[in-house]
């Protein structure tokens, strides 16, 4: 598969043709539910060959077929993955989104990192990921300042609810290979099926999907006081105990990506702590961190992240890219700028080995009122440009796309004729991540999922990687 950037005036006919596949299948892909085509959005193309997104900037004297041979694409892909471009005159510094073909895929980790609210639109992110996880780190455990553990509405309900899948899912498959080949119990197992036994199976070949319990303070002063207050650690040890002798969870997914720098050498101490327990249990500690690229002990929002420490301790270092920029009470701009995610990245990878190194990858955006005031918060958007024609005034005309973050915005005016502003990750802006993945040879990615997510983010990852 490959990017393709909608132009002015194309369609998914044309678009289909050029490649010789049927719109259908394009439709499918990427999970469209109108063939109406804004310009600047991004499509996952099939074709044979899997490719990964670089990003290349034009120097002086660069020509669109010597990018192209330099790579050994068509010209006609690096048209199609770009915005449009001036042959005869490339800009100079212009970053350009290169699909270059994998040879050989590498198999990486990949999380998904969900938090179960009661909705039950997430069973439906849970089934279109299945396939592409290693691991899940789900439900999303709310720790109070004195130390108790509250699980989110309906999470019994919701593992009642897979099981009960699960039963039905083993006897439709049952059924189904009874009348194939007369023999009973001939049934393959579901992906879906078994996560919350975590197993699953992409094929005929079994493959383990970890479950994690996911653990996150109410509030910035609880994170304090759990790690800092006696009586408040003891407590939630005591709470957390049950949770990580079960045989439904793997380990413990713990973040705790707000505190203080003052924090620094108690939260080093804690992390030590819940590693010797967890890891006594034989369970794995996944630990999310604030992107950095200095160790300031100092630092407003990374100073109490002591990255020596936390490697020794944790299995895997979740590398949070979604806070590197955009903030949802912040000003508007890119959640994961890639040349700031690089930079961050780099500077990780002189503590943190590779092979524990797992890049947090947002899979929504934020939607803020402009122009912007400090005092007005931003709203979470799931996906691209999908907005309801009866809550708005005036529909994106042009999908942006900024050259240094690698990512994709919009504007639109909503009712009242408000103008808005949004900032998103699609599939141009994933893959280029994906890619990064790739040159620095990480451990894998962790998708952060805000409840429904778009399929098309699963079948880049399947069509990239190897799910290990």
């Amino acid at each position: 598969m490959y990017v393709h950037v909608v132009k002015r005036g194309e369609n998914l006919q044309a678009i289909a043709r050029a490649v010789g596949v049927e719109a259908g299948r394009i439709v499918e892909v990427n999970g469209l539910e109108s063939e109406e085509l804004v310009p600047g959005t991004s499509l996952l193309v099939p074709t044979q060959v899997p490719t990964i997104l670089a990003a290349y900037t034009v120097k002086e004297a660069d020509t669109l077929r010597k990018i192209a041979n330099h790579f050994h694409i068509p010209e006609k892909i690096l048209l199609a993955a770009n915005l449009p471009l001036n042959k005869e005159a490339l800009p100079k510094g212009r970053v350009l989104t290169v699909p270059v073909p994998v040879m050989h895929k590498r198999g990486i980790e990949i999380n998904m990192r969900l938090e179960v609210q009661g909705e039950y639109d997430e069973l439906a992110t849970i089934d279109d990921a299945s396939s592409s996880l290693s691991s899940m780190s789900l439900a999303a455990a709310i720790v109070s300042a004195d130390g108790t553990l509250h699980m989110p509405p309906l999470f019994e309900n919701r593992r009642d609810h897979l099981r009960q899948a699960e039963r039905y899912d083993r006897e439709a498959r049952a059924e189904e290979a009874d009348r194939q080949s007369g023999e009973l119990g001939a049934s393959t197992s579901s992906g879906v099926s078994n996560l919350p036994g975590a197993s699953g199976s992409t094929g005929s070949c079994e493959r383990r999907v970890r479950l994690l319990l996911l653990i996150a303070p109410e509030d910035e002063e609880a994170a304090l006081r759990v790690i800092s207050y006696g009586p408040s650690r003891q407590e939630f040890f005591q709470q957390l105990r049950p949770w990580i002798a079960q045989d439904e969870f793997a380990g413990i997914h713990l973040e705790f990506t707000h505190l203080p720098p003052s924090a620094r050498l108690a939260f080093s101490r804690f992390v030590r702590e819940l590693a010797m327990r967890v890891h006594q249990k034989r369970g794995k500690l996944y630990l999310s961190v604030p992107p950095h690229n200095t160790d300031d002990p100092q630092h407003p929002r990374s100073g109490a992240y002591d990255l020596g420490l936390m490697e020794a301790s944790a299995d895997r270092i979740i590398w949070n890219a979604e806070e590197s920029g955009g903030r949802i009470d912040g000003p508007p701009m890119a959640l994961a700028p890639l040349h700031i995610v690089r930079r961050s990245l780099e500077f990780a990878l002189q503590t943190i080995p590779r092979h524990k190194l797992l890049l947090g990858v947002p899979f929504y955006g934020f939607d803020w009122p402009m122009p912007y005031k400090s005092d007005k918060v931003a709203s979470l958007v799931l996906f691209g440009p999908e907005l309801d024609p009866d809550s708005v005034t005036e529909v994106p005309k042009q999908i942006h796309w900024d050259d240094l973050a690698v990512t994709p915005m919009y504007t639109y005016r909503a009712e009242g004729g408000h103008l808005r502003q949004v900032w998103y990750e699609d599939a141009r802006s994933i893959a280029a991540k994906l890619q990064l993945v790739q040159e620095l040879g990480l451990a894998g990615v962790s998708a952060q999922v805000q409840g429904l997510t778009s399929s098309v983010y699963w079948e880049l990852l399947r069509d990239t990687f190897e799910v290990l």
